[in-house]
């Protein structure tokens, strides 16, 4: 959360809930990803291991998501 405050200074309430929208977003196609190789692995008789089918939100997302961020709101705003 402090890389995610230290770098979002001057953005909206409503431009962070678009970043870490777009980071939960990222991070179940990732998920979806996973689960699909680990199907395609089963389906060639390896075994799962050490499968979370539930995602995990990381730093890797939120700098993906910040690519394309911008502040809706102008410095006279301010």
């Amino acid at each position: 959360m402090n890389f995610l405050a230290n770098i979002t200074d001057g953005f909206s309430g409503a431009d962070l809930t678009e970043i870490c929208q777009k980071a939960a977003k990222s991070g179940v196609r990732d998920a979806i990803e996973a689960e699909s190789r680990m199907k395609a692995l089963i389906e060639k008789g390896g075994k799962a291991q050490n499968f979370d089918p539930v995602p995990e939100i990381t730093r890797k997302h939120f700098e993906e998501a910040l690519s394309t961020a911008r502040r809706s709101v102008t410095a006279m705003d301010l």
